[in-house]
């Protein structure tokens, strides 16, 4: 396996790591779209890698990490339906997915009790709209990476991202950039252009009466628990 000092180290990855309760060596994780194993190749012998793109899933194996090909659409891999980890990694995948909803269910679903979220995504800010009219108006449409890339189908502000984990069942310990003081991360978070995430799973956990809505055999809307 690939050492952590042979891979290509990313910007505040390596701060968040400090923030994890253990030695990422020794912590099991879920990389949800782990793409060239980067990441992955911090964490110890039992982490999992899902990945789409072909090219990623042969280059990730070629570096001894376990990755399952997995696509957005679908529930997690069967061959880990069994499994549960320390913590699950959702690095600038959340605003892929057709339901951010569904996925971090998903990955609450295969974390131990107390088991740790860490999501790294994309927010939008009042600064946006000035680099995606840049971005267009001068070709740049290739290489822009904020919220309002192309590709992206969900879109957050730090309060958002917040409520969605915490909808999803979990208590948020962290929500910032490393790079800063918590302090002035809190200050400036509005200007932010991606924020990291970090939540605890809470056991028990249920939704609130009113939160499941659905049609019921007679067509009439029912409250389903």
């Amino acid at each position: 396996m690939s050492t952590p000092s042979s891979v290509i180290r990313l910007g505040s990855f390596n701060n968040i790591l400090r923030k994890l309760p253990a030695a990422p060596s020794s912590l099991s994780v879920l990389d949800v779209g782990c793409g060239y194993g980067n990441q992955l190749a911090h964490f110890g012998p039992e982490s999992v890698g899902l990945e789409l793109g072909s090219e990623r899933l042969e280059q990730c194996r070629a570096k001894g990490l376990t990755v399952l090909k997995w696509s957005f659409t679908d529930p997690f891999p069967e061959e880990i339906s069994q499994r549960r980890f320390d913590a699950v990694l959702l690095s600038h995948i959340i605003e892929h997915v057709f339901s951010p909803h569904t996925v971090l269910l998903e990955a609450r679903r295969h974390l131990k009790p107390g088991g740790l979220l860490v999501v790294h995504c994309p927010v939008v800010n009042p600064l946006d709209r000035i680099s995606k009219r840049l971005a267009d108006r001068y070709g740049w449409t290739v290489g822009f990476h904020g919220p309002l890339f192309g590709d992206h189908v969900n879109f957050f502000t730090a309060k958002t991202l917040r409520y969605t984990c915490e909808i999803a069942g979990f208590e948020t310990a962290y929500l910032g950039t490393p790079y800063l003081p918590r302090p002035l991360s809190r200050c400036v978070r509005p200007l932010l252009p991606a924020l990291w995430y970090l939540g605890r799973k809470v056991e028990p956990y249920q939704y609130n009466h009113e939160s499941c809505k659905a049609l019921g055999d007679d067509g009439r809307l029912v409250w389903r628990i």
